[in-house]
């Protein structure tokens, strides 16, 4: 199944107080995303959001210091698109018409069977592609899949992007059309680790992908993606 196959490919964030049952729902996780973010708090749960962008996000309803629900609120704020579902030990209508405007994919009862949190995760697979966050159109002819690193181009066969590559992409969408300091770029890609050239050869072989026009540098400040299709 080619969702199933999008999933190895995801990562998810993890809000769960309970140490026993993060482990739990960690295992099955596990089997079908490539990256599982853990949070013991829905302080922390909120810090890896913003730092990690998680493709999908996994909410506790009670958790010290904020609740899921309080989580959910503060994510949809600014982002309404990443697919959000919350577990409960409650079977508690007061708390499922809090949650009825965040527009979560799912809201589960604990215990959660392994067939529960995998039919979800496709419930989010396929909330991502309904809300377009799979394929971005960067020309008429060239879409990138966020989720696999696939650049499509017309008439050609699909390039799967390197590691880096992707990563500089995936940053320079995330801001398009805004600046991104080369600071920023070398923290986020490289943690630092990298030479004076590396940022800028890195650059260099992501623009010969794409028209002269897509790529903008902004000498000795950084980079900006021009999309407006």
């Amino acid at each position: 199944m080619r969702d199933l196959e999008y999933l190895k490919s995801m990562s998810v964030l993890l809000a769960e107080d309970d140490e026993v049952i993060a482990k739990s729902v960690h295992n099955v996780l596990s089997v079908f995303v490539k990256e599982i973010f853990i949070a013991e708090n829905g302080k922390e749960a909120l810090a890896i959001y913003q730092t990690q962008k998680p493709d999908i996000i996994i909410l506790d309803i009670q958790m010290p210091y904020l609740s899921g629900i309080e989580v959910a609120q503060e994510i949809r704020k600014s982002d309404t698109k990443t697919p959000l579902f919350i577990t409960t030990a409650f079977n508690d209508t007061s708390h499922l018409h809090k949650a009825i405007p965040l527009m979560l994919v799912e809201y589960l009862i604990k215990p959660l069977s392994f067939e529960q949190i995998q039919n979800t995760l496709l419930k989010c697979v396929s909330y991502i592609q309904k809300q377009g966050l799979l394929l971005i159109k960067i020309t008429n002819d060239i879409a990138y899949n966020k989720i696999t690193g696939e650049l499509s181009i017309y008439e050609k066969q699909s390039v799967s992007l390197p590691k880096n590559e992707k990563k500089l992409l995936d940053i320079l969408l995330e801001h398009k059309n805004q600046l991104v300091s080369k600071e920023y770029l070398e923290r986020e890609i490289f943690d630092l680790k990298c030479g004076e050239s590396s940022l800028k050869n890195l650059v260099y072989r992501l623009k010969k992908r794409f028209p002269s026009e897509f790529i903008h540098n902004e000498k000795e400040l950084g980079y900006k993606a021009i999309l407006d299709v």
